[in-house]
């Protein structure tokens, strides 16, 4: 796929890093692969798959609890990268960083996308955990 060395980039970059290590998922939960038709009524077959992996501290005072990535391959349809790293326990309710990167049409248009989820809702939790990191944006 499109985004699958991006995948690597951060298993060579960010996990190692991190202090991270793979997580073992069942296979239902690693890839699947799906052959369906491209339209309905269509006999033309579209493939496509989805894989995921997740990585979890190899120590205790790892300041991420979790970081999961999934790439989605639709061919020229659709390319996706998403990652999710959630922060540790013990540094308090710190939101969750989302990454988000689409491909459409044969790549002639991207959407990027890169959000903080609080862990709780309110313009206090905003104030004291986001602004902080993004004032200068």
């Amino acid at each position: 796929g499109f985004f699958a060395p991006w995948a690597q980039w951060l298993e060579e970059h960010f996990i190692p890093e991190l202090g991270l290590r793979e997580e073992e998922l069942p296979p239902h939960l690693c890839s699947r692969h799906v052959s369906q038709p491209s339209f309905k009524g269509s006999t033309r077959m579209k493939e496509s798959s989805i894989s995921g992996k997740v990585f979890v501290p190899k120590d205790a005072d790892c300041p991420i609890r979790r970081l999961r990535y999934v790439l989605v391959d639709a061919g020229d349809e659709l390319q996706a990268f998403n990652a999710v790293i959630y922060p540790a326990h013990g540094l308090g309710p710190l939101p969750v960083l989302g990454i988000d990167v689409l491909s459409f049409n044969s790549h002639k248009k991207l959407l990027f996308g890169v959000d903080w989820a609080p862990m709780t809702p309110g313009e206090a939790y905003s104030e004291a955990n986001i602004a902080p990191y993004v004032s200068a944006i």
